[in-house]
């Protein structure tokens, strides 16, 4: 947080979390006015000085298209070493209004933080993601045991993975990762299995899901369509690593 000279709130980052040599953070924000270009470019900097500074291999930054500066932070982020990885649209849906009296879908089991050791190699194909298997230990042990994730298992493998986001609102759900294995693409499982994730949260006490996709992904935009999530926005991911 940066602040001035009389301990006036100036503007903030936020890494929510940080694994394997990874950030994943929010975009820089300030108080309006006529010195928010200098706060942000600051800040900016200071992201990357900081993610130098303790050998971070790359930063992953979200800047919501509703952000009050949107353009400004994406010039500063650009300007400090920042580039464009993807461009996603963002969905919401309310979950107060699902009807939790109803049978599960056979195959889906809730996922418990002491599992991920045991389910670690597959989980670890499933998220495609280099160096996700070593930050599996870090995540769970950040994430509140009630609601981790639910994962889809088809004859005795595990072919889907919903893992809950470490995101400030303990009542607003967002995923770190929602997807099938690729085997399992193309089956229909994925309507179901992120209907039944958003109705297990809902009965863990979430109010709202928030999630998003790349706006190339048609396949999961009609997903998120038959859930009853409506679109509502638009989301860069800015990614800064190591010159």
């Amino acid at each position: 947080m940066f602040e001035g000279a009389d301990g006036t709130f100036l503007g903030k980052y936020d890494v929510p979390v940080e694994r394997a040599g990874r950030w994943q953070l929010w975009a820089p924000s300030a108080r309006s006015g006529p010195g928010a270009a200098d706060v942000l470019g600051a800040l900016s900097r200071h992201v990357v000085a900081e993610a130098t500074r303790r050998g971070i291999e790359r930063a992953d930054l979200v800047l919501e298209g509703s952000h009050r500066h949107h353009d400004l932070v994406r010039s500063c982020l650009v300007d400090a070493g920042f580039d464009l990885a993807e461009q996603k649209f963002v969905f919401t849906r309310d979950l107060t209004a699902l009807d939790s009296d109803r049978p599960a879908p056979d195959g889906l089991t809730t996922f418990r933080a002491a599992t991920l050791a045991e389910g670690s190699d597959l989980l670890a194909a499933a998220l495609h993601a280099e160096g996700e298997r070593e930050g599996l230990e870090e995540w769970s042990a950040q994430v509140p045991c009630e609601f981790p994730g639910v994962v889809a298992v088809q004859d005795g493998a595990l072919v889907g993975v919903a893992l809950r986001s470490v995101r400030p609102g303990k009542r607003l759900l967002t995923l770190q990762h929602f997807g099938l294995v690729p085997g399992a693409r193309g089956s229909g499982l994925g309507t179901g299995f992120l209907d039944e994730t958003l109705h297990r949260a809902a009965d863990a006490g979430f109010a709202t899901y928030l999630g998003s996709t790349t706006t190339d992904n048609t396949a999961m935009q009609r997903v998120f369509e038959r859930v009853g999530c409506e679109r509502v926005g638009t989301r860069l991911i800015l990614r800064w690593t190591p010159a």
